[in-house]
């Protein structure tokens, strides 16, 4: 009787993914406004400012997935990565608004880059809570 109970559920859990794109998303946005209010008050040269929000995206995404993970119980791996690449997607669905030329190597990598990251927060989520 477990079995057939277990069989019906799924490694991927929609809901879960759903709300942790919407965690590291959020965490992005209030990351990234309290990083220009800090801007506004201080002089930063332009690639820092960009190399911070980068490493700050990534953390949105690592944290997210980790949620995820700890939330699914089980391939937190799967989970995870799609948490890590929905994100992705989402930026650069949202960057297309303002940046004409997006090099197909660049969105490639931080595709890849993003996935990995969900990667890891999904299979950390799953083992450290």
């Amino acid at each position: 009787m477990a079995k057939d109970r277990n069989a019906n559920e799924t490694s991927l859990k929609v809901q879960s993914v759903s709300r942790g794109i919407l965690i590291s998303l959020g965490l992005l946005l209030s990351g990234s406004i309290l990083i220009g209010l800090i801007i506004t008050f201080a002089n930063f040269d332009k690639i820092v400012v960009q190399r911070i929000l980068i490493i700050f995206n990534y953390i949105s995404i690592l944290v997210g997935s980790f949620l995820t993970g700890g939330e699914v119980k089980k391939k937190g791996w799967l989970n995870g990565s799609l948490v890590g690449l929905s994100h992705m997607a989402v930026i650069f669905i949202i960057s297309t608004f303002w940046v004409e030329n997006l090099s197909a190597v660049g969105v490639g990598g931080m595709l890849a880059i993003g996935t990995v990251t969900g990667f890891i927060g999904g299979m950390l989520g799953i083992n450290l809570q």
